[in-house]
């Protein structure tokens, strides 16, 4: 009977091991998996960038490094020496080797010629650079994490100064997987039969370019449209001023009356990111239930700070886990939990027989540049007519920059009609692409680098006596950014993993960081504009 009590017992302590030594055992795997990812990154950026490399990211989770490569004659495919890794990081096959490009998810790189090649447009569309040294103002070099950043920029023409900007298409697609359309006011209206719009590249980024619509809505000289958050768009009256504009009993009323260069804004919270302020916004009484809230905003440098920052702390594994991204929906979902958590500007609406404010609608758009103009369909049973309206904004503490806010009736909701372009002109290069790269939601792709500048030009519809066509430009695309040598040094995956994760010191630290440069970050941002890449 003893006997088959000790062993029972061994029997016990046995079946406790096994789930240990697999622990450990899986402990060992991780910690192998990452020591790889090191080896293969140290073999990659060996030099501290000064060799030319191409490292391919598979949809499947291979790498590849090769030295230089060439298109193979159909244009399908890559053909380069170097080495193929699995998703392990352990080496499967050396030499000649030759890949299909549909196979790939990701090409990161510091060879920014062979990238801008006419040839290769297939790859630039999915080329990471990384580790370029670019020349910038003094003071960008001085904080690179504040130097300028944008996505297609839309001027009607040809402006050269950035305060003059209509739009900026798709500024949340930061990848490939994550490509979408964007609508956004023009802020401009024709009777014209012919209508351009230019299209610039004017930031350290690659943007790819699906298509390019432009959406014109007719409607009276005397009336106005607008878009909301959903796409919808609705001709109104012109807004009314708000009688009213306060935050924490400030007056800002005088900031939010006209469209022009001041803007409401407030300073972060020392500690806290997210803390929230509400704007509170009084309108004479409407003569209809009908109405709308009218907003001109844009996006103080925050995101861009915090965008960069991540990026830098990814540091040369940025390819990793941007090919990773392609892959999970989850990973995508976890990449934006920041921008979640700032939030959005939230619209309530006081309800004086409840005596409490009513949720309407949440207004988000991405983009420090480009002021969006956008309007907030108010509940009709809210609104009484001869009684004043009562709208409060909530949104996190420098984060928004607002220039008007506005009441406006609302008379019908309307349809664009959507223009592909009819012409396509490079201005700074050889005009070898064509327009039917823009004109559908294809597989299609215009490919731009810094400095490429276009001139779109859309045929207009006839309109009826006494009316005009409201613009909307319509672009759908994504765009991949340039990672700086300088941000390189700051790797540091822990960070990462804890500034996605929403850890309180993190994000604690990360406040007290753009605190140092919040001041100052307007003026390096907008005096950083493109500069040419050194080789």
């Amino acid at each position: 009977m003893k006997q088959w009590t000790n062993s029972r017992v061994l029997i016990y302590v046995l079946l406790l091991l096994i789930p240990i030594s697999c622990g450990i055992s899986k402990i060992n795997d991780h910690r192998k998996l990452r020591q790889n990812y090191k080896n293969v990154n140290a073999v990659l950026h060996a030099e501290n960038f000064q060799e030319s490399f191409f490292k391919i990211h598979f949809k499947n989770g291979d790498v590849a490094i090769i030295n230089g490569w060439n298109l193979s004659p159909s244009g399908d495919s890559l053909i380069g020496a170097g080495q193929l890794f699995d998703f392990n990081r352990s080496r499967l096959d050396s030499g000649e080797l030759a890949f299909a490009i549909e196979a790939m998810s990701i090409l990161e790189t510091n060879n920014y010629e062979q990238i801008k090649s006419k040839d290769s447009e297939k790859m630039a569309a999915l080329a990471l650079l990384t580790g370029v040294n670019v020349v910038g103002a003094v003071a960008c070099l001085a904080n690179p994490k504040a130097c300028f950043g944008s996505c297609p920029t839309f001027y009607i023409n040809n402006e050269s100064n950035l305060h003059e900007t209509r739009a900026e298409g798709f500024s949340n697609a930061i990848a490939p997987v994550l490509e979408n359309r964007d609508v956004d006011a023009l802020k401009y209206a024709t009777s014209e039969k012919v209508f351009r719009v230019y299209m610039k590249n004017e930031a350290y980024e690659t943007h790819v370019v699906n298509q390019v619509e432009l959406w014109a809505v007719p409607r009276m000289t005397n009336e106005l449209v607008f878009v909301d958050e959903a796409d919808q768009f609705y001709i109104t009256t012109y807004p009314e001023k708000a009688s009213t504009a306060t935050v924490n009993g400030k007056d800002v009323s005088a900031l939010l009356f006209n469209h022009d260069e001041d803007e409401y804004f407030s300073l972060t919270d020392s500690n806290d990111l997210t803390v929230k302020e509400d704007l509170l916004l009084e309108f004479s009484s409407p003569a209809q239930s009908s109405v709308g809230l009218a907003l001109s905003f844009r996006q103080t440098l925050l995101t861009t700070f915090l965008l960069y920052e991540g990026l830098s702390w990814m540091g040369d594994e940025v390819g990793d886990y941007f090919a990773k991204m392609e892959n999970s929906k989850s990973l995508r979902k976890t990449m934006d939990h920041p921008f979640r958590m700032l939030g959005d500007i939230e619209c309530f609406v006081w309800d004086e027989k409840k005596q409490d404010w009513q949720f309407v609608q949440k207004m988000h758009e991405t983009g420090p540049l480009a002021k969006n103009l956008q309007i907030i369909p108010l509940p009709p049973h809210l609104i009484k007519a001869g009684e004043d309206v009562k709208v409060k904004l909530t949104m996190a503490k420098g984060l928004w920059r607002l220039d008007f806010a506005g009441l406006a009736e609302i008379k019908e909701m309307a349809k664009p009609i959507k223009l592909p372009p009819s012409k396509l002109v490079s201005l700074t290069r050889p005009n070898t692409k064509t327009v039917d790269r823009l004109v559908a939601d294809d597989e299609k792709y215009l490919v731009t680098f810094p400095g490429d500048e276009y001139l779109l030009e859309y045929e207009m519809p006839t309109l009826e006596k006494n009316k005009e066509h409201e613009l909307f430009i319509a672009a759908k695309g994504y765009y991949l950014e340039w990672m700086r040598s300088d941000w390189l040094a700051d790797k540091d995956p822990k960070k990462i993993k804890r500034l996605l994760m929403g850890n309180k010191a993190t994000w604690h630290s990360l406040a007290r960081a753009y605190k140092e440069v919040e001041s100052e970050m307007e003026d390096i941002f907008w005096n950083s504009k493109y500069y040419e890449p050194q080789n």
